[in-house]
């Protein structure tokens, strides 16, 4: 067995609070003035005699709240408190003869003072409620020395942590985490969760995500993103924090990391770095995806286990697969220039270095036959990404803000590949064997430009956005294959080999202008008219090269496999939203129009025009917890489903693309119900989506006699598409 011994050493302090159980205290909250119930109102036991917290709750929604699992024959104080409203505080004793103590009605009087003036520091509530916002006070929550903001969240009341990394709050999904406001390495969770030591942070606030909404107005309440937003204990803020550990093992296991911060006032600085073989992932799914080499080389299967990444069946590290071995570094940086211009810059290098083998076993029916295929694979994978971005944000006047992303990101991916495969059938327990050793390498750049420009009129409701955006993305691939197949189906038996460099280069510009204004025809009525307009140009050219003779070089075209696509086009989508509030329920109908125009070349001389135009009905109906929405959506197919070539990297399985391929009109329903507790911290999540597809593309396969398979995409109709998750979960 190998160990890994790992010294961790925090930059820090943290505060610990006591913990006790049994029995209950009872009450009811309303306000002094209207006789209301006071909903989420929080109830806080500390010990009267150093003022730490036993336990807590949150009023429900008639006020009423109950405190279970406190200690007994010690004198104890509780704290009702309300944002806005004078808190209330009293002592009391439970003893054997009296295991409840009911306060009653407690009647709170407004404050126009703020909350944090008003209360005794080591006694503010854990939870604060104030309508979207959800306010966590770190130091209630008990963690170890050594925590991480990861750790802390995992105590945290509707907070769930994914094993993909994935936070979500109340079954909402976090798109982002920001420190005291700010960008923290792009928002990225991983890094700030993983690095972020507990001890250093104040609050915790969860509020929704203010950037969705303004890309997507119409978007049910529902289907919003949260954003984090960790405050710093104001006794770091001008000064530097940060951790550094390391660990030894056997077998030559080794782990070690740091990150460094300095914050000041206008000026906060990040540095980071880290090393490993342990498998532990360096850089994720969502980096591969948006830089693009994987996803424009054909990514069809991609998911994240136990915090690692695998695409297309292989390992990318930290799912347990083989050994991975990832380093990386990087630098964020924000900076307040005077009160109307903010900066943040980020920079961000990963490598990871991965072997992995595989053993595949394949049994495919069919209607009077079937076939078995069996492969011995190993994969050996060396990525490394570069990613550079900054944001600037100007506010000229109070009602207006720009907001500008340069971003920059480079990524070379090597995947070298030695397989055995054999198949066989009903008829012949062995069609096929094949040995195939293939090397890839992928060199990705992309560029990405944005410009956000938001004006608030002095009318309420009444705003217009206005964005532009232009990405630009390049990969270069080449991909060296090498196999014999010897073919058992016929007699004699025969051998077919491959010794080809197949070149591909993919470019695709996008420029797009979006606008969206919103009118308010009263205070239940707000009309939302958007139209985006978008040009693009995505070329995609294989040149497969042979060698004239076995001792030469790759000089000799095969035509067979080379070729060339071409395609330029623009679209526009139209579309207005009719905004009914009532207050318990909202009803959002809308229509839209949607254009698309491609011109299409496959080599010097094939042309093809393609001009579609679709109606677009949708409709959104909220009240309360539940959403329930029906939109219809149009989906162009990719280029690596455009391009006609035959791809030969696997001599088994031939992948073949079609020219003729037009757009997919999806038409969804979304069932969207979500509940959360506080009195018990208690939450439940459902959602569930179906529909069908008109002109979906699916993949056809053709199999011969000698068990080669040959994937076709085509346009058909009639294609379900179902889901559902549920989840529960209580705060024990």
């Amino acid at each position: 067995m190998r160990t890994l011994v790992t010294i961790c050493l925090l930059i820090g302090f943290q505060f610990t609070r006591g913990q006790s159980t049994k029995p209950s205290i009872t009450g009811k909250v309303m306000d002094s003035l209207s006789g209301t119930e006071l909903a989420f109102a929080t109830a806080s036991i500390y010990r009267a005699k150093d003022t730490s917290l036993i336990a807590f709750k949150l009023s429900n929604l008639s006020g009423s709240f109950k405190v279970a699992g406190l200690p007994l024959n010690i004198n104890l104080r509780v704290i009702i408190t309300y944002s806005g409203y004078r808190e209330f505080r009293k002592e009391f004793m439970l003893t054997n003869n009296k295991l409840e103590y009911d306060l009653g009605t407690i009647i709170l009087s407004r404050d126009i003072r703020s909350l944090d003036e008003i209360l005794v520091i080591a006694e503010r509530p854990p939870i604060v409620v104030r309508k979207d916002t959800i306010e966590f006070n770190a130091n209630s929550f008990k963690t170890l020395p050594s925590a991480l903001l990861e750790d802390l969240l995992k105590k945290l009341p509707g907070v769930e942590l994914g094993r993909d990394g994935n936070i979500t709050v109340n079954g909402k999904h976090v798109n982002r985490i920001l420190v005291d406001g700010k960008d923290f390495f792009a928002g990225d969770i991983s890094i700030a969760t993983r690095n972020l030591p507990a001890n250093i942070i104040d609050k915790i606030q969860v509020v929704n995500d203010g950037e969705e909404v303004e890309r997507n107005p119409d978007a049910p309440e529902g289907s919003i993103g949260k954003v984090i937003n960790v405050k710093l204990k104001k006794s770091i803020k001008k000064g530097w924090f940060g951790k550094i550990y390391a660990g030894k093992g056997t077998g030559g296991r080794y782990e070690l990391g740091g990150i460094v911060n300095s914050f000041a006032d206008t000026l906060q600085v990040s540095v980071l770095g880290f090393g490993n073989n342990i498998n532990k992932a360096g850089f994720g799914l969502g980096d591969l995806q948006s830089i693009g080499g994987f996803s424009r080389s054909g990514m069809r299967a991609a998911k994240m286990i136990d915090n690692g990444v695998q695409v297309n069946g292989v390992s990318l590290g930290g799912i347990g697969q083989g050994i991975q071995e990832s380093n990386g570094a990087g630098v964020n940086l924000n900076h307040d220039i005077g009160k109307k211009l903010t900066l943040n810059v980020q920079y961000f290098y990963g490598q990871l270095k991965s072997t992995v083998n595989e053993s595949n076993f394949l049994e495919q029916r069919f209607a009077n036959s079937f076939l078995i295929t069996e492969s011995l694979q190993s994969n050996l994978i060396n990525d490394k990404i570069h990613k550079l971005s900054s944001t600037f944000k100007w506010k000229p006047t109070p009602t207006i803000n720009i907001t500008y992303r340069p971003s920059f990101s480079w990524q070379k991916n090597v995947l070298a590949v030695h397989r055995t495969a054999n198949s066989g059938n009903n008829l012949y327990p062995l069609l096929n064997n094949l040995v195939n050793t293939l090397s890839i390498q992928d060199i990705s750049k992309s560029i990405n430009q944005e410009i956000i420009v938001n004006k608030n009129f002095r009318k309420r409701g009444r705003s217009l956005m206005v964005g532009f955006n232009f990405t630009s993305n390049n990969t270069e691939s080449d991909a060296y294959n090498k196999s014999e197949t010897i073919f058992f189906d016929v007699t004699p038996s025969y051998t077919d080999t491959i010794d080809q460099l197949r070149s591909r280069d993919n470019e695709k510009t996008v420029y797009n202008l979006s606008m969206n204004y919103a009118e308010p025809i009263s205070k239940k009525i707000i009309v939302r008219i958007s139209n985006l307009f978008e040009t693009s140009k995505y070329i995609d050219g294989i040149l497969t090269l042979k060698k004239p003779d076995p001792s030469g070089s790759y000089t000799m075209i095969d035509t067979a496999f080379s070729n060339k696509l071409g395609r330029n086009g623009w679209k526009n989508i139209m579309s207005t939203t009719v905004s009914f509030n009532t207050g318990a329920i909202k009803i959002s109908p809308g229509i839209g129009y949607t254009f698309l125009h491609f011109n299409n070349r496959l080599g010097k001389s094939d042309f093809l025009k393609q001009n579609y135009s679709y109606i677009i009905p949708r409709i959104a109906i909220t009240w309360k917890q539940l959403t329930i929405s029906y939109q219809s959506t149009v989906i162009e197919p990719s280029g690596n489903d455009l391009i006609p070539v035959p791809d030969n990297n696997n001599p088994l399985l031939f992948r073949f693309g079609n020219i003729n391929l037009t757009p997919v009109l999806s038409n969804l329903v979304y069932f969207d119900y979500q509940y959360f507790n506080n009195k018990n911290a208690t939450n439940f999540f459902v959602y569930l989506t179906g529909g069908t597809e008109s002109d979906g593309i699916i993949y056809s396969r053709y199999t011969d006699s000698s068990g080669v398979q040959s994937a076709y995409p085509a346009n058909v109709d009639g294609v379900w598409n179902t889901g559902a998750s549920i989840s529960f979960g209580k705060l024990i």
